[in-house]
């Protein structure tokens, strides 16, 4: 692999008049009171007749009125999340104290900013900048679909925070899933973001696309469709062409762009689409709303939201206490994300090639739900351990076999051994095919056997991780 490329930036002050430190919450809001706009929106529905000029005087209207929901919740729900990085026009998103994720656009954008001033690595919540640099790795350059690049805050940077809380495959894999057949576009699992401010939903665009787009009542939330599901309803849409589908509606294509030839794993496991249908009118840019005279959704992010943390939550629609966990990377397009859980590996590399072992194995820990060994020897089958190997250096992982009668396993695993209780994985992360594979060899043969067993990777609060390093099963 070769070898990593690495940018020293300086940092600015926090706040610029060429506005490349963004203010505390994002640029024109407020600090402290980026607004969460998934509850339904109270405000009266226009009607349909009324002119496109009556049109926007009544979105102007309602535009400053504030919905009472709003008033009545706690301003902490507002805030914006002390992960979130951003610049003049892109975002980042630490997933440690001190390293963040963001698109290889955006990496660039930090090697020559528009202003051509250095960039700073600002904190959206404070406004506060820190130095760092950005680390243009080969293994992650290329990813699909806007590639992904690190950031290194230094060490003295204090950003009050561990970093965007990370779900696990299992997690994930619970998160990222479909309603069930003829649900409305209100369920499902639902997805947010904090980039320049808080978005948790489409907005509602009045006039020819997005060009016109009005104030973000945010009407519908941004809920989870796989491409397999689009597909499935909308098959159309994945044609070279079709005589029933305009081709601003068209996804195959744009699909293929944005998988930059990989073909392996599945799209579905490389992206997170939210594209939306036909209907909505998302994808229309060059034609009329489908409605005459009123509006269409559009896509809450924009180009400098790029590189903003993706995160997906079981929690209803209109839920405000919100605890969702990362699960992808917003793209500059605003229809085709990136998924993390495949890059995982990776990223994990990459950081341990840099020499950030706590964070990579902070990262593993998240990943995997690494357990921690107790004296009680008590565990699960199934369950993920990790253990620095002092004569080579590196973290070795393992996975429990089995366990006796009483729930303990005799001893701790041998480096780099296997044996009856213990299965050894290598030093590299294992991969979310392979957890999830596992996962499902292990129901398979507890149900064969007649025992009642609970998933091992379920979340356990509290487990803390054990210090990590290069290497990963396949």
């Amino acid at each position: 692999m070769a070898p990593a490329k690495v940018e020293a930036i300086e940092a600015r002050g926090a706040s610029s008049k060429n506005g490349l430190a963004l203010q505390p919450g994002g640029i024109g809001v407020p600090p402290m009171t980026c607004i969460l706009r998934s509850p339904p929106d109270t405000r009266p529905v226009p009607d349909a007749r009324l002119s496109r000029r009556d049109g926007r005087r009544w979105l102007a209207a309602a535009a400053l009125s504030v919905p009472a929901w709003v008033a009545a919740a706690p301003q902490a729900d507002y805030r914006m999340a002390a992960w979130a990085l951003g610049v003049e026009d892109c975002s980042a998103t630490l997933i440690t104290s001190r390293i963040a994720l963001t698109t290889s656009r955006c990496a660039d954008r930090a090697k020559f900013p528009v202003s051509g001033l250095a960039l700073s690595f600002t904190q959206r919540q404070t406004g506060t900048a820190f130095p760092g640099q950005v680390v243009m790795h080969a293994g992650l350059a290329e990813l699909p679909p806007s590639g992904l690049a690190l950031i290194a805050l230094n060490a003295s940077s204090a950003a009050g925070t561990t970093g965007a809380p990370i779900a696990s495959y299992v997690q994930e894999a619970g998160l990222l899933k479909d309603p069930k057949p003829g649900a409305t576009r209100e369920q499902g699992r639902r997805l947010y973001a904090f980039a320049t401010s808080r978005v948790d939903g489409y907005a509602w665009v009045y006039g020819e696309g997005a060009r016109d787009r009005s104030f973000d009542d945010m009407r519908l939330p941004l809920t989870y469709r796989s491409l397999a599901r689009l597909k499935s309803t909308e098959r159309g849409r994945f044609q070279h062409s079709g005589l029933d589908v305009h081709w601003d509606d068209l996804l195959g294509e744009r699909v293929q762009r944005a998988l930059r030839g990989w073909k392996d794993p599945s799209a579905d496991e490389l992206l997170i689409p939210l594209a939306g249908t036909i209907a909505d009118g998302m994808t229309h840019r060059r034609r009329p709303p489908p409605m005459p005279g009123w509006g269409q959704m559009s896509s809450p992010f924009r180009s400098t939201d790029e590189g903003s943390g993706l995160l997906a939550t079981a929690r209803p629609a209109g839920d405000l206490a919100v605890d969702g966990k990362l699960v992808g990377l917003a793209g500059g397009g605003g229809l085709l994300h990136m998924r993390l859980s495949a890059h995982w590996p990776a990223i994990y590399r990459a950081m341990i090639e840099q020499g950030w072992r706590e964070d990579a194995a902070q990262v593993a820990a998240q990943v995997l739900n690494l357990k921690a060994f107790e004296e009680a020897r008590t565990g699960k089958p199934g369950q993920f351990y990790s253990l620095p190997n002092p004569s080579t250096g590196e973290v070795e992982f393992f996975r429990l076999r089995r366990v006796e009668a009483d729930g303990t396993y005799p001893a701790r695993p041998s480096h780099g051994q296997a044996d009856d209780w213990w299965e050894f994985l290598g030093t590299e992360l294992p991969t979310r095919a392979w957890v999830m594979k596992r996962q499902a060899e292990d129901r398979a043969a507890a149900k064969a056997s007649g025992v009642a067993t609970n998933s091992p990777l379920t979340p356990l609060p509290g487990t803390a991780p054990v210090l990590p390093a290069p290497a990963a099963a396949r």
